[in-house]
This record gives structure tokens, sequence and C-alpha cells, in this order.
């Protein structure tokens, strides 16, 4: 539940929408690489795979990104 929006300190008091949602992952996709790449000096590895663990097709935020870091 940490991460869950009901959690979050600035919540005005308004239903949750999807859109809400799909801000709110968007920002934290947006620290996380920002601390990743404040975390580092020189570079970072990309690793991909097209198949989750479960077998799956892998999709998601990052899939643009790791589109455009392979085809350079």
């Amino acid at each position: 539940m940490f991460g869950a929006p009901l959690m979050v300190s600035d919540w005005s008091g308004r239903s949750w929408t999807a859109s809400d949602t799909l801000d709110a992952d968007q920002h934290r996709l947006q620290r996380q690489v920002r601390d990743l790449l404040g975390r580092v000096s020189d570079r970072v590895y990309l690793c991909h795979s097209d198949l989750a663990t479960n077998g799956q097709e892998q999709t998601g935020p990052l899939l643009t990104l790791v589109n455009a870091a392979t085809s350079h």
C-alpha cells in the first residue's frame, strides 16, 4: 500500500480516476529513471528481453525507450 494512490499526501479528496492513475504512473517512472541516472557516473547498460519471466510479451512504458535505444 506504500505506493497506492490512497497514501498520497497531497490528495484533494476527489475520486481517483484512470487518468490520475496514468499520470501517477508516468511521474513515478520519471522519478525512477532520474534517480537511476543520478546514481551513475558514466553509463547505463540496458538489458532487454522480448518475453517476461512468465513467457508473455513485454509491453510497458519503457518499451518505447528500449526500441529507441536499440534502433541506433
